[in-house]
């Protein structure tokens, strides 16, 4: 990200913390395509990485494909930078390699920014233990200069959202996929 860029970025995060009071979260994949320039530009800035099961993640995106486009085929969510090699796989292989590209680059942004900088968690574990899972991210917050004040009462868990079902054929391939890669 050119200097400029990064200077005005962290200006509009600092504005909008100041606005709302408090510090900001931010939920957003495409973020994960951008990590060091995020960091670089913001060095206060804390990560928070929850993973999810690779077949359920895989099996999300191409029902979500299917809920907004009307088929499976269509691109949908963040676009790694190998995407234009990834868009000529048939799509249950898409969205597989769609989520390793990712987590390829939250690896190596996670090497190159420092682990003091991240909180690994996986979905399952968020879900089967939430207050565990929140005393990860406040030790992070802690790590890095912040304190987390609890402001609620959480459940000790939330039931695991499952993706809508797919085509059981494109289903049987997807599964077939990922046992063999």
């Amino acid at each position: 990200m050119p200097e400029t860029q990064g200077r005005r970025l962290r200006a509009s995060v600092r504005a909008l913390g100041e606005a709302a009071g408090k510090p900001l979260l931010f939920k957003n994949l495409v973020c994960a395509v951008r990590l060091e320039p995020i960091a670089d530009a913001l060095p206060e800035a804390v990560f928070v990485r929850i993973r999810r099961d690779l077949l359920a993640t895989a099996t999300s995106l191409l029902a979500g494909r299917k809920t907004l486009f009307g088929d499976y085929g269509h691109w949908w969510s963040t676009e790694p930078p190998e995407v234009e090699r990834l868009r000529a796989l048939p799509p249950h292989e898409q969205v597989v390699e769609q989520v390793r590209a990712i987590d390829t680059l939250i690896d190596r942004a996670h090497d190159e920014i420092g682990a003091n900088r991240f909180c690994e968690l996986s979905y399952e574990s968020l879900c089967e233990d939430a207050p565990a899972a929140l005393s990860g991210i406040a030790a992070l917050a802690e790590r890095n200069g912040f304190h987390l004040a609890p402001r609620m009462e959480v459940p000790s868990r939330f039931d695991r959202s499952t993706p809508d079902p797919i085509d059981p054929g494109l289903h049987e391939r997807l599964v077939a996929y990922v046992h063999r890669h």
